[in-house]
């Protein structure tokens, strides 16, 4: 597995597995006021596309998760295990 750290306004949020990443992105999307249609939209793919990208993250590229973090307004930052 991996750790990460995601970054929102000089706030971090650690990211220890696939329940907390699923979490913070519907978060993130519900905190933006934003359905998830409207994220899809954006991204160029079905409701139903976006649903599994945010059910299941780890999944989907990390091309994929960079373009749904910044269509969400935050970064992404991985820090591995003993940095």
């Amino acid at each position: 597995m991996f750790n990460s750290l995601m970054t929102v306004a000089c706030m971090y949020y650690r990211v220890g597995n696939e329940k907390h990443l699923r979490n913070y992105l519907k978060a993130l999307r519900q905190r933006n006021g934003m359905s998830q249609a409207q994220v899809a939209e954006q991204l160029g793919v079905t409701q139903q596309t976006y649903q599994r990208h945010e059910a299941q993250p780890l999944k989907m590229s990390s091309e994929r998760l960079l373009a749904i973090v910044t269509i969400l307004n935050t970064d992404l930052m991985f820090r591995f295990k003993g940095e």
